[in-house]
């Protein structure tokens, strides 16, 4: 029987991400390493100091272990995803139309994705 390994919000946090894999992975050798899936439920930016890393390793995961690791989209990537596809360029600079419904990414939480942008042009 295989086991489906759910991990919530990350937030930009790599060391709790790095920390959840070790702990799936001690599981799965005290188990016998029985069949298993991992799901991550979205939210992987945002807060934290590594988003760019935490989608990468993510990413990396997905494509050595195929249909084994599901990725889903969560609201803060969602919210990227609007912010990127409605941009602007102004004065050289991309600009994104930050959607309505999220009154708090209006307020400068903005900020720690920017390392996720990409160049003008």
């Amino acid at each position: 029987m295989a086991i489906t390994y759910a991990i919530p919000d990350i937030h930009g946090r790599l060391d709790l991400l790095v920390r959840a894999m070790e702990l799936i992975a001690e599981d799965v050798a005290a188990r016998g390493r029985p069949p298993f899936k991992t799901v991550f439920l979205g939210d992987f930016i945002d807060r934290g100091p590594a988003s760019a890393q935490v989608i990468a390793l993510v990413r990396t995961m997905q494509r050595e272990a195929g249909k084994r690791v599901v990725a889903l989209r969560g609201n803060h990537e969602e919210i990227v995803v609007q912010t990127v596809t409605s941009r602007r360029v102004e004065g050289g600079v991309v600009i994104g139309d930050l959607p309505e419904w999220h009154p708090t990414f209006r307020q400068g939480r903005l900020e720690s994705h920017r390392h996720l942008g990409r160049p003008s042009g």
